[in-house]
């Protein structure tokens, strides 16, 4: 009997029978179809690449997943006919010693050395399954604050009767309540101090209600919503100021999921109305908002502006990629 290890022996027998499969008519037969179903496939304008690239993973695994199963199917076979193949051996065999009789060959070899070729073959197609179908991981969705704030509206005027049939002018904004964000925000509550007015008013020795009311204005409003839903015109509210074009206000909103903390100023320079605001979470002390006009004449330069952007409802694209 020939003197071969079992692994060589079962390898050659493998390829052996592979090789009668690819060269069989009935492997000739499939390649043809396959080719003549792309042909086909091909003329019918549906095989282009982005229709290859689209569809690689479904094409590719459906086709490792069958070459492993034939793969299995002929290992199984070629130990099959390997252990007949060694038992006919056995059985031939004249041995010189009558009293000597050779053992039959064992089926552990064959059992180990297909579950073996098996087990290589189905970590293949795992991996290509893997490969094929795995998808991405997708980081959580960033979530978009959502506040409001105080911008800037429209300014302008109203007649002050000074005696008689005299009247004098005095600068009166209209300030909007604004939102950013997607989700409304309800109980909201409003304090809106002007410094300016303020500083005049704390000249005084002693202070009126009616002093009070000069500088700071309290608000509220059961809901405010994102996007500038739920009113035509912005929700806004009258100011008079007692110096247009030298201002700062300080303004806190609080509403049922948080509060935040805005600086807001305006200067005329020339003829141009410039403006710098700020607003800080002041649960999380986060600096959502920090912007500042060109030409803005106190404090360091911001390279992002107010104007126009912060005078409309705010979305996340709006708050620069920079803020903390």
């Amino acid at each position: 009997m020939a003197s071969q290890s079992y692994l060589l022996r079962f390898c050659k027998k493998l390829l052996v029978e592979i090789e009668g499969f690819l060269t069989g008519q009935q492997m000739i037969t499939a390649l043809l179809l396959a080719l003549g179903a792309f042909y086909y496939q091909y003329k019918a304008g549906r095989l282009t690449l982005d229709a290859l690239r689209d569809n690689t993973a479904s094409v590719v695994f459906p086709f490792v997943w069958v070459v492993c199963s034939f793969g299995c199917y002929y290992i199984i076979k070629a130990a099959v006919h390997l252990h007949r193949e060694m038992a006919a051996e056995v059985a031939a065999y004249k041995p010189a010693v009558p009293e000597f009789v050779p053992k039959r060959p064992s089926t552990l070899p064959g059992v180990l050395a297909a579950s073996g070729s098996i087990a290589v073959l189905a970590l293949l197609s795992y991996g290509a399954f893997a490969t094929a179908f795995s998808r991405p991981s997708v980081p959580p969705p960033i979530k978009t604050p959502s506040f409001v704030y105080v911008a800037p509206g429209v300014l302008g005027f109203k007649m002050i009767p000074t005696g008689g049939a005299q009247y004098s002018a005095q600068y009166m904004w209209a300030f909007h309540v604004l939102h950013s964000g997607t989700e409304p925000s309800y109980n909201v509550t409003l304090l809106f101090v002007d410094d300016v007015a303020r500083e005049q008013v704390g000249r005084k020795a002693v202070l009126t209600p009616d002093d009070t009311k000069r500088y700071q204005l309290l608000l509220k409003f059961p809901e405010v919503d994102a996007y500038g839903r739920g009113n035509i015109n912005p929700l806004n509210f009258p100011w008079t100021t007692p110096r247009p074009g030298h201002e700062k206000y300080h303004v806190t909103l609080t509403w049922r999921d948080g509060s935040i903390y805005e600086t807001l100023e305006v200067e005329k320079v020339g003829e141009k109305w410039l403006y710098a605001m700020s607003l800080k979470d002041n649960e999380t002390n986060q600096l959502l908002v920090d912007c500042k006009d060109n030409g803005f004449p106190s404090g360091p330069s911001s390279q992002y502006s107010c104007f126009p952007k912060m005078m409309r409802p705010l979305t996340l694209a709006h708050i620069p990629d920079s803020q903390p």
